[in-house]
């Protein structure tokens, strides 16, 4: 399984907060490199990495963010 972003929630998320994706990461702290990354499903994020976004979210819309809200699990296929 891989856990992904919901590039759109991010995307809405920034707009309704008149945020560039470069000032969400700085809030982030995270590189704007790494945010790339991670909304071209590029990079999985972290344990620490999901939280911080999380909480960046919860801190600048001021509400509550479920893991849910801004993350999925992909369930990986085998090949047999």
């Amino acid at each position: 399984m891989r856990i992904k972003a919901k590039k759109d929630t991010i995307r809405k998320f920034l707009i309704e907060n008149n945020l560039t994706q470069q000032q969400f990461c700085k809030e982030c702290g995270l590189t704007s490199n790494y945010i790339s990354e991670l909304m071209s499903d590029r990079k999985e994020p972290s344990p620490t990495t999901r939280a911080k976004i999380i909480k960046t979210m919860e801190r600048i819309g001021k509400r509550r963010v479920k893991f849910s809200d801004v993350f999925y699990i992909e369930e990986i296929k085998k090949e047999e």
